[in-house]
């Protein structure tokens, strides 16, 4: 752009400069940008309603971090989390800050409330990236990862207040390489708050997001919530498939049901009852469930195991017996023998004997 201003007279090329240089103050900042003074931005990752999130690098510990301008409330929310299950607070400053002063462009109110958060870098993909790159994901190993869900909601629920987080989904689920699964961007993340009817303002995914987030039936959510947005996403694990078509295809009901045993299949039923009294009541229930049915499948995969193994060897017992059957033979026959050489050992020595005597 500076490269076509050049060739415009110099009054309008000053003229120009300034308006583009007062822009930029007003935008993110593009890759490779030193904001703050530390962080150089990499690559954009994701660019949404919530804000924008990169990859950057701190030049100062020499290591990959995240960034993400978004609300002040979810970094003042993600700093007081401490958990292996959730994506690790590193730093937050205000936009003004970044850019060094605020752009008469900025409504007051945006730019106090507008802050770059920067956050550990994760590594691994996303469960949406794994799915699609591996398809769906078997049901044992599902159970695992909706296990480790269950400690990292458990954690948040029983913070005082509890902190819904409103917005679960395979998107802000990080696989990493170890298997572990680390939950990210709490941008619409709301502390319970006992007295209210309903949330301030209804936020969600349609098809993760509880009823009581959007729609005619709207309710304060609760952790109840946040274990419907779980039983999608299990749906979604082991079909590979949007539950927004799971519940509204027969198709997509039809796929689930065969991917699932029955017992899973009734815990995700009874995840997403549209009525929150007729769900599981707390992410420690639910983990309960899910551990049950882990034994179960693995006390099924151990007897099939043994099975397989039986069928395997189903010929060696009739291979030995009849190999047995062969030696003992063998073995009789070699003692007939022996013994007919003994006898004609005998009847030669008895006929020298007397031959010898006449």
């Amino acid at each position: 752009m500076y490269q076509a201003l050049q060739e415009l007279p110099s009054a309008a090329f000053l003229f120009l400069s300034c308006i583009v240089t007062k822009l930029n103050m007003t935008e993110i900042p593009q890759n490779g940008r030193l904001i703050n003074g530390r962080y150089q931005l990499v690559r954009l990752l994701k660019k949404g309603e919530m804000g924008e999130v990169y990859t950057a690098k701190d030049i100062l510990l020499r290591d990959f971090v995240i960034i993400k301008k978004t609300r002040a409330e979810e970094a003042r929310i993600i700093s007081g989390l401490c958990h292996p299950g959730i994506v690790r607070y590193l730093d937050a400053f205000p936009e003004a800050e970044a850019f060094g002063t605020v752009s008469s462009g900025h409504k007051a109110g945006t730019a106090l409330n507008s802050v770059f958060l920067v956050e550990e870098y994760v590594p691994g993909e996303t469960l949406t990236v794994y799915v699609e790159k591996n398809g769906p994901i078997p049901e044992e190993e599902t159970i695992g990862i909706g296990l480790q869900i269950c400690e990292i909601l458990n954690y948040l629920h029983s913070l005082d207040p509890p902190l819904i987080y409103r917005d679960l989904k395979p998107d802000n689920l990080m696989l990493q390489p170890d298997g572990k699964v680390k939950l990210i961007d709490f941008g619409i993340a709301r502390e319970y708050v006992k007295w209210e009817d309903q949330d301030t303002n209804h936020f969600g995914t349609r098809g993760y997001a509880a009823p009581e987030q959007y729609g005619e039936s709207l309710a304060q959510s609760d952790a109840r919530s946040d274990l419907y947005g779980l039983g999608m996403v299990l749906a979604y694990l082991l079909t590979g498939v949007d539950p927004a078509r799971i519940a509204a295809e027969e198709e997509g009901k039809e796929m689930l049901r065969n991917a699932a045993s029955q017992a899973l299949l009734q815990l995700i039923l009874k995840c997403t009852e549209t009525e929150p009294l007729k769900r599981y009541q707390s992410a420690e229930i639910l983990a309960y469930e899910l551990k049950k049915l882990k034994s179960e499948a693995g006390f099924r995969r151990t007897k099939d195991s043994e099975q397989s193994e039986r069928a395997a060897l189903v010929g060696k017992p009739l291979q030995t017996a009849d190999h047995k059957k062969k030696q003992g033979l063998k073995s009789v026959l070699l003692v007939i023998l022996l013994i007919l050489g003994c006898s004609a050992g005998v009847l030669l020595e008895f006929f020298f004997l007397v031959w010898l005597s006449s």
